[in-house]
């Protein structure tokens, strides 16, 4: 019985010895450029704002415009203003803000990624697939002498 179990576990291991993942030579190179320089555009769409259970959309713009070195961008959200309710009463909220942003090729040269932690918009992110840009943030505001946590979300197009 020892034999068989000896004979199957060498039959098993020299099996595996042959065994090979395929090759992975189907990633295309990386494109070339400045991803700030291509992703440089103004993007018009839609503002979501979040705060609490009170949801209000309004329209907006996210500039990027290229930066002083490469992989850097400068990006400036505008937030139309826009009614909505803040504590026990309705307040106009609207928001102005630029911040330094990382950018990145996201697989060919019409895909972009970008992202930072902020002084005006904290922990910010986004996505730009073929013209569409996508815009994601939470950030504290003022209103009155209380300050809330506002999210926000974006989605638009190039111009």
């Amino acid at each position: 019985m020892k034999k068989l179990l000896y004979s199957l576990f060498a039959v098993l291991a020299l099996s595996c010895t042959f065994v090979s993942c395929s090759d992975d030579n189907d990633d295309a190179p990386a494109p070339a450029g400045n991803p700030a320089e291509a992703a440089a555009a103004t993007y018009s769409g839609t503002w979501t704002v979040v705060l609490d259970t009170d949801t209000v959309t309004t329209p907006g713009t996210v500039v990027l415009s290229a930066g002083d070195t490469a992989f850097v961008a400068n990006v400036a959200v505008d937030v139309e203003p826009v009614k909505m309710k803040v504590g026990s009463s309705m307040s106009t909220i609207s928001l102005k803000a630029s911040e330094v942003t990382n950018i990145a090729f996201a697989g060919n040269a019409n895909s972009f990624a970008f992202s930072n932690v902020g002084a005006t918009l904290g922990n910010f992110s986004g996505r730009i697939t073929d013209g569409n840009a996508n815009m994601i943030f939470s950030t504290q505001q003022r209103v009155g002498r209380k300050r809330y946590t506002f999210n926000y979300t974006f989605e638009g197009i190039r111009q």
